[in-house]
C-alpha cells in the first residue's frame, strides 16, 4: 500500500479551509459601543474617563459659568454705579429759596426756589397751597426792591409751576417772587392785584 504523508479529505470539503484545531472566521462583525458617547470619544481618538475625573469636569464647568455669572453682575453694577454718577453729577443745584406770604384780603402760602443746572441755566418753581379762583388767571413775576422794574416768567397753571430765569437777569436786583391775578383783558402789564409775593435768599 502507498504510503501517505497527510490523511485524505473527504471529498465536498473545501482544501483552502482552515487548518485542523483552527476556528473558522465568519464575516467580520463591528463592534456596536453600549454607550454613543464612548463610541464617539474612541472615533475622535479621546479616552474614556473615570468617574472622578468625570466629576472634576463637570466642577471645573460650574467654576467658569460661575466666574462668568460675576464678571457679569460686576459690569452691570458698574454701569449702573456710573448712570447713578451721572445723575447726581448733573442735579440741579438750588442757589435761592424763598418763603411766599399772602398779601392782605389773601390767605394762599407757599414757596419758590431757584435751581441752576449744570449748564448754567437757571430755573424758578413756584409751589402754591390753593388753586386759582374763577374770574382770572395767576401770573409769575420777579420785582425789584423798589416795586419800580417787573419782569413776568409766564401763567401760574394749578398750584405749581417752572419758569425759565432770563438769562444775565441778576436776582440779586430782581429778588422779589410776586404772583398776580390777572383777568382776561388782553393788557399784560401787571394788575396791581398781587396774591402772595417773597424775598429770595440769594
Amino acid at each position: 500500500m502507498p504510503r501517505r504523508d497527510r490523511l485524505a479529505r473527504p471529498r465536498g470539503v473545501d482544501r483552502t479551509g482552515p487548518e485542523p484545531g483552527r476556528r473558522a472566521r465568519g464575516p467580520a462583525r463591528r463592534r456596536v459601543a453600549r454607550h454613543p458617547g464612548r463610541a464617539r470619544a474612541h472615533r475622535r481618538g479621546g479616552r474614556r474617563q473615570r468617574p472622578g475625573e468625570r466629576r472634576r469636569t463637570r466642577d471645573r464647568a460650574r467654576r467658569r459659568r460661575g466666574a462668568r455669572t460675576r464678571r457679569t453682575a460686576a459690569r452691570t453694577a458698574g454701569t449702573v454705579g456710573r448712570r447713578g454718577g451721572d445723575d447726581a453729577a448733573t442735579a440741579p443745584t438750588v442757589v435761592a429759596r424763598a418763603v411766599l406770604e399772602p398779601l392782605p384780603g389773601w390767605d394762599t402760602t407757599g414757596q419758590a426756589v431757584v435751581e441752576e443746572g449744570s449748564d448754567g441755566q437757571r430755573l424758578l418753581v413756584v409751589t402754591l397751597d390753593a388753586e386759582q379762583g374763577d374770574g382770572g388767571f395767576r401770573e409769575v413775576w420777579l420785582i425789584d426792591r423798589e416795586v419800580s422794574r417787573l419782569v413776568s416768567l409766564g401763567v401760574l397753571e394749578g398750584t405749581e409751576g417752572t419758569f425759565t430765569v432770563p438769562a444775565g437777569l441778576d436776582l440779586g436786583d430782581f429778588p422779589v417772587v410776586d404772583v398776580s391775578e390777572e383777568p382776561y383783558d388782553g393788557n399784560p402789564a401787571h394788575s396791581g392785584a398781587s396774591i402772595i409775593h417773597g424775598i429770595l435768599d440769594a
